[in-house]
């Protein structure tokens, strides 16, 4: 590597010896290099003080904090995540340092030198000012020779940076992929996992009655029913409507008065009505309102307190939260409840005879098979929707396929799958079945493209070496983490 990197010779190492030297030398005389306690994360030796984490975690902070124009309260900073962003940051700051010394990228004291002195707050009358320098690092409780060793490491993230963000692109590479990304057809796809069909398969209530009379097979249900359990048990839930204002700084008074003389006109009958004209929830538009059955810990602290202390069949608020004004109709309500054995016994039993009845669920899926089959090549979408509702298998009708993408729905094409889809004339059924799925796709001729725009290789070259990028520094990310020895400490945050 030239220009930014130094080259890989025999005495590197005495040539970054002499830069440091003319670095601290330049702004800071002799030092020695102290330890930190201070130390929240380390990677591969390289620590994270709590002074960077903190500042990485204020950035984080006020982020969201624009995000949600005003402060954040504890649980919305828990279920932001926002410890864990910061120290995330941090950890892969510092795996790219990692990265930078295992491909010899040693950023040169020159600039080192003009990274420091460009940073605005060291400047007096726009010029570097060493005695501004030393001061407000003095302020900040670190020498210069820690300063001038953290933008070192931060340079190595920085070009390290740059190496991958530089992925190579032919624009050769983005014409012979846009041949591909031509290649279509339309399609109707069906895709089931078998397992799902296993509910399917008849069992007797005298089946259950002997499978349970055997005391192994009572074991295994007792086991099942205990590593289930919290998903049996019942939690205390509401089922409730709400009508939002949205508020903020400019807008606070507004919205309180507009939810306060509302209020006034509601009843249990026209509620969702209101909603409807009223609400600035758009995901209550049209819906009433509807927020569907919810547990403890699903809303915010303010929310929650007022729906789950209010009465069934009653409205409550205008109630404040960081989101607004909330008027609430409370619809419905459901109290906790522990699952016991004696209620689960039966179906749990059911749900083992029938994993147990494999050539059954093999028949089962054969003849589901031949009906899609069937229903595909004579174009009956009616009939293929019965099925679905029966089975509840993902179906898509007239989804465009490309070789390059796959389908634009929401179901997956294996690779080598999708290749046999171009073999044959469009109207070809082709059946996949694989171990543990199967997809069966009918094609049909693709539909012509009328709004089709001419390539803009460059654009796409460009476009794609981001995406590559992007793709290259998450595996380079997960291989990185897997071999240099991460440690958070946990207790520091």
């Amino acid at each position: 590597m030239s220009g930014a990197f130094q080259k890989r010779t025999t005495n590197i190492f005495l040539t970054i010896f002499i830069g440091f030297i003319v670095v601290s030398f330049m702004f800071t005389g002799y030092e020695s290099m102290k330890g930190s306690p201070d130390t929240v994360a380390n990677v591969g030796g390289i620590p994270i003080k709590i002074s960077e984490y903190r500042q990485e975690y204020n950035r984080q902070l006020e982020f969201y904090r624009k995000i949600m124009n005003g402060e954040l309260n504890s649980k919305q900073i828990e279920q932001f995540g926002l410890k864990q962003n910061a120290i995330r940051n941090l950890v892969q700051r510092n795996l790219m340092i990692k990265f930078s010394e295992k491909l010899g990228i040693i950023p040169s004291s020159d600039q080192i030198k003009k990274e420091i002195k460009d940073l605005p707050y060291f400047k007096t009358s726009n010029k570097f000012d060493i005695n501004k320098y030393k001061l407000l690092l003095s302020r900040n409780g670190m020498t210069p020779s820690d300063f001038e060793r953290d933008v070192t490491r931060n340079l190595k993230a920085q070009l390290s940076g740059e190496v991958i963000q530089s992925f190579p692109v032919s624009s050769r590479y983005v014409e012979e992929r846009e041949k591909f990304k031509k290649q279509k057809v339309n399609a109707n796809i069906v895709q089931f996992k078998k397992s799902s069909l296993e509910k399917h398969i008849k069992v007797t209530s005298k089946e259950i009655k002997t499978f349970l009379s055997d005391e192994k097979n009572k074991n295994r249900v007792e086991g099942i029913f205990k590593t289930k359990k919290a998903t049996l048990d019942q939690k205390e839930q509401v089922l409730a409507s709400h009508i939002l204002f949205k508020s903020g700084d400019k807008n606070e008074a507004k919205a309180k008065k507009k939810a306060g003389d509302l209020v006034k006109k509601l009843n249990l009958k026209n509620f969702a009505k209101m909603a409807d004209k009223h609400t600035e929830d758009r995901t209550g538009k049209g819906t009433g309102g509807d927020l569907k059955w919810f547990s403890k810990g699903r809303m915010v602290p303010e929310f929650e307190k007022a729906a789950f202390n209010g009465k069934k069949g009653t409205i409550v608020g205008p109630v404040k939260t960081d989101f607004g004004y909330h008027i609430i109709h409370i619809r419905d309500k459901k109290k906790a409840k522990q699952a016991v054995l004696a209620d689960h016994q039966n179906n749990l039993a059911k749900e083992l005879l029938q994993k147990d009845k494999k050539s059954q669920t093999k028949d089962l899926v054969a003849n589901l098979k031949k009906q899609v089959e069937k229903s595909l090549k004579s174009k009956n979408l009616s009939s293929l929707k019965k099925l679905q509702k029966k089975y509840g298998f993902k179906l898509e009708s007239d989804v465009e396929i490309n070789r390059l993408d796959g389908a634009s729905g929401g179901i997956t094409i294996d690779a080598k799958n999708l290749k046999s889809l171009f073999t044959d004339k469009p109207g070809a059924i082709y059946n996949f079945d694989e171990t543990l799925e199967v997809t069966i796709v009918k094609t049909s001729k693709a539909k012509a493209d009328k709004k089709a725009k001419e390539l803009d290789v460059e654009k796409e070259r460009q476009s794609l070496a981001q995406l590559l990028s992007r793709k290259l520094r998450e595996e380079l990310m997960k291989d990185l983490e897997k071999n240099i020895q991460v440690k958070v400490y946990d207790k520091m945050l």
